[in-house]
């Protein structure tokens, strides 16, 4: 039986898919400045984690039962699809 995600889900991972295609055409950090949001309105810095600075290092936030495992199971996909082509 599949879930039928709620908007709020399906608008996450719709971001999520855009910004690492987004990643391949101009850079994570780019991609990254054109799609973070904030609850102050300012974009945070984008991050690299050592060793890995070629790999997109992205976090979903999402309220307490917003579906975070749920989400990671399609962002899986997405990313398999999106980044990894």
């Amino acid at each position: 039986m599949a879930l039928t995600l709620k908007t709020f889900q399906q608008k996450t991972l719709d971001t999520l898919q855009a910004c690492l295609e987004d990643a391949r055409l101009i850079g994570i950090a780019g991609a990254y400045a054109k799609h973070a949001k904030s609850l102050d309105g300012r974009i945070p810095q984008y991050h690299t984690v050592e060793g890995f600075e070629d790999v997109p290092y992205l976090c979903l936030r999402l309220p307490t039962g917003g579906g975070k495992t749920l989400l990671s199971s399609h962002a899986i996909r997405i990313i398999g699809k999106s980044w990894l082509e």
